[in-house]
């Protein structure tokens, strides 16, 4: 059974493939030239037509079996895979950018899930009342008591500076619990169920730590919406849209019989999940987190799988998102995100992930956001661009989760049918480049040992952009090469359970692509 480390993996790819050497990776990962690649995608000869490489890849290609050792770069991948061609006669290069989640959509998505619902604003739930502040100040009350009698060996010193701190926290505590109310009014907060800027919610609620929070990690002019039910009924709804030049795009609906989802996190991500796992595999999950769940009785999942994804495809068709195909589904067990109880939970779901499909082939997202980092010019700049996606999750009480990532919109067909390399040559260069990707030199951190399991290769679409325009891009054919990697950092082995993009090659111009960067 493999365990769940995807963030580290991530870290770990991340660091790999900006670490390869500048002398073996200049010649191989190339910086694309965007005007080039253009013209080769009109280019007829030594390229393929749609047809001609179907035909080419059906007669020569159906699996493609290498092994690829470098003791050098410490990087194995064993490659037995299936060649999959999209069953249509053209792919095109589309011109693409991100959009936002408009008020039509958010009233879509509030009618379909929530009809009879009141939504109150979100900010309320980071209130804290004087029974929330004195239940804290008696706890770091209890923790001065005690302090050097755990059994641990400390110093006076270490004591002294330890009761310090605990003093001036409790210090603090009991200022704030002054100021603090008795208890919050869901009707002081009552939504107009309308998307606002941030600028808009500070002025309405100047007290509110939660818009100055968001204002802290925001443009003012960013938008926002976030609206929650008060759970009277016994189900606890939350409903966020945030429209982030930052952090990106997205909407998010949650439903549950605990306590509300933290639906309102920046980071544009898969779902509002703290954890999804598979059957068997809580135990496993306790442990690494040295953590208790236990899993409720008031959620179940006895409808079939083909029952929970006929709600997920009429939802789809009522909010009139009907360019989207499911890539993945299956039975998980969530963990959602929730912050207002002590104890973790999980619940059976069914998770159904949709991914745009254009020409009846798919737009992949597996290999992370777009994101850079750093100071240029005078200003210090963070910004993320995720791959667009909608998630959807079911179980016996309904549409128990809805997310619709990062949208886009096709804004021009650049190329309406592009020329395409030969899979040969594709395979030649991820022969050639895929331990470079991975391989360790003097600029990676740590002494990582990669093992690689390559188990399908896919041609379908890819979001590149201009190095130049952080929100435009162009949708273009590429070769996917899935699998899975085991990575050894040291003696320690961390695995990853799921599926996921090994190299993507562009399918025009055979350059490697680094989805980080974004081109």
């Amino acid at each position: 059974m493999k365990k769940k480390y995807g963030l580290l993996l991530g870290a770990a790819f991340m660091l790999a493939f900006t670490g390869c050497s500048k002398d073996e990776g200049e010649s191989i990962i190339k910086n694309d030239d965007l005007d080039n690649m253009i013209e080769e995608a009109t280019v007829t000869e030594e390229t393929f037509d749609m047809e001609s490489l179907s035909q080419d890849v059906e007669e020569n290609y159906t699996s493609y079996k290498t092994t690829i050792k470098d003791d050098k770069l410490q990087v194995t991948v064993n490659v037995d895979a299936q060649v999959e061609i999209p069953t249509t006669d053209k792919l095109s290069v589309y011109g693409i950018k991100q959009v936002d989640i408009n008020q039509d959509m958010l009233d879509k998505v509030r009618t379909a899930l929530a009809p009879n619902v009141t939504f109150y604003d979100g900010a309320l739930l980071n209130i804290r009342t004087k029974a929330d502040i004195k239940a804290e100040i008696e706890y770091y009350k209890d923790s001065l008591s005690t302090l050097g009698s755990n059994g641990r060996d400390y110093s006076p010193e270490e004591i002294e500076a330890e009761k310090v701190e605990i003093e001036y926290k409790i210090s603090s505590l009991e200022e704030e619990y002054e100021n603090a109310p008795h208890e919050v009014s869901f009707e002081d907060y009552k939504s107009d169920n309308m998307i606002h800027t941030i600028l808009e919610k500070k002025q309405e609620y100047p007290d509110s730590e939660y818009y100055d929070w968001q204002s802290q990690q925001t443009m003012l002019e960013d938008e926002v919406f976030y609206g929650v039910s008060d759970g009277d009924n016994g189900e606890y709804i939350s409903l966020y849209v945030q429209n982030n030049t930052d952090y990106g795009n997205v909407i998010r609906y949650t439903k549950n019989t605990i306590g509300h989802n933290f639906a309102s996190n920046l980071f544009v991500g898969d779902t509002a999940s703290y954890d999804l796992f598979q059957e068997g595999e809580e135990s496993d999950f306790a442990m690494d987190n040295t953590v208790k769940i236990t899993c409720t009785d008031k959620e179940t999942l006895d409808l079939s799988i083909s029952e929970a994804k006929e709600e997920a495809d009429t939802l789809l068709n009522d909010l009139g998102l009907n360019d989207f195909a499911c890539s993945k589904e299956g039975k998980y067990f969530e963990i959602p995100d929730i912050r207002n109880t002590d104890e973790l939970y999980y619940r059976p779901v069914y998770k159904f992930t949709y991914l745009r499909s254009i020409d009846n082939t798919m737009v992949s997202n597996e290999a992370g956001p777009k994101y850079m980092e750093g100071v240029y010019g005078d200003d210090y700049v963070k910004k993320a661009w995720c791959g667009e996606s909608i998630v959807i999750m079911v179980n016996d009480t309904g549409i128990v989760g809805f997310y619709y990532n990062a949208p886009i919109k096709i804004t021009e067909t650049v190329v309406e049918e592009s020329q395409l390399m030969a899979f040969e040559d594709v395979k030649g260069t991820f022969e050639e480049t895929v331990a470079i990707a991975y391989g360790e030199d003097e600029y990676a951190y740590g002494d990582y040992v990669y093992n690689i399991d390559v188990t399908n290769v896919v041609l379908r679409y890819a979001r590149i952009s201009d190095p130049n325009e952080f929100d435009d891009g162009y949708l273009v054919p590429v070769w996917d090469f899935e699998g899975y990697i085991d990575v050894y950092d040291g003696e320690d082995l961390l695995e990853g359970n799921l599926l996921q993009s090994v190299l993507t090659i562009n399918a025009i111009d055979g350059s490697v692509i680094d989805h980080t960067l974004g081109y």
